[in-house]
């Protein structure tokens, strides 16, 4: 945002200095503030202090501060002081991705191809358009996106057990990655599919990529969608059984799974 007037700008909750959220970089001073959306205007004050003009903000507490909070407030405060005003324009939102700083839906494609966010879109399309069980479709859809809860994610969370290795081959630490896609288990999974329709292929490590190029371009649109949904079925028996070893004391049978994918994924 470029600011003149200081009517739009949001002290604390606005989008407007750098490329970061002052809510977010400063969590507690919003916790506690009685002007979460006050603007610029409404806080900001000039003043003249020996002959020159001089920003103060009038921000309030809903309690009295700790020690450490008001030196959080003095980081807010020198964060707020690198934004330049310019006398006598109104505010306004501006493009940066270009020079002449004018939105153009073209420039906004570009920038989210190259983030590989126009692919992501093109894997869900596919993903959603499957004759699948929607709920088999949600624990694909959160696997892809690397939000299943596997250990390292529980990890992350701050969850402790006692072992973050892969149950099924006990040799990597488990993640989405590992395991549906470089474990010895499920690869073996995947050959199998694979000599069922009589074909060879090299494969991606990555579970979003591998999933994109799961298609074989010797079949119809409904051959490449069945094509798909064994995929689907691979990866959910795959969880299946990796839960149940965990929870119920199972048996790592690959073979099986490649059993129930046959019935399940293709009649």
């Amino acid at each position: 945002m470029s600011f003149g007037g200081w009517e739009k700008g949001e002290i604390l909750g606005g989008y407007w200095v750098g490329d970061l959220f002052l809510n977010d970089t400063y969590p507690r001073l919003f916790s506690i503030s009685e002007c979460k959306e006050s603007t610029m205007e409404e806080l900001g004050v000039e003043e003249q202090e020996n002959r020159m003009q001089v920003s103060r903000w009038n921000l309030v507490w809903r309690r009295a501060r700790f020690e450490w909070e008001k030196q959080l407030g003095e980081q807010l405060l020198n964060s707020i002081l690198v934004v330049q005003r310019r006398i006598g324009c109104e505010d306004e939102w501006v493009w940066l991705g270009e020079e002449e700083q004018c939105y153009m839906v073209k420039c906004g494609y570009i920038i989210l191809n190259k983030e590989g966010i126009v692919e992501r879109l093109e894997v869900f399309q596919q993903l959603w358009s499957l004759k699948v069980v929607p709920s088999t479709l949600m624990s694909v859809w959160t696997a892809l996106l690397d939000k299943l809860l596997t250990k390292v994610i529980l990890f992350k969370r701050g969850v402790q057990l006692g072992t973050y290795f892969y149950p099924l081959c006990k040799r990597v630490e488990e993640t989405a990655q590992h395991l549906f896609i470089n474990c010895v288990v499920v690869q073996e999974v995947w050959d199998a599919c694979e000599r069922w329709i009589g074909i060879m292929s090299v494969r991606h490590e990555s579970i979003l990529p591998h999933y994109y190029h799961f298609h074989l371009p010797m079949l119809t649109t409904k051959g490449n969608q069945l094509w798909k949904v064994l995929w689907v079925a691979i990866v959910t028996e795959t969880w299946a059984l990796r839960n149940k070893v965990v929870f119920r004391n199972g048996v790592v049978d690959n073979m099986k799974i490649f059993s129930v994918v046959q019935f399940r994924g293709w009649y």
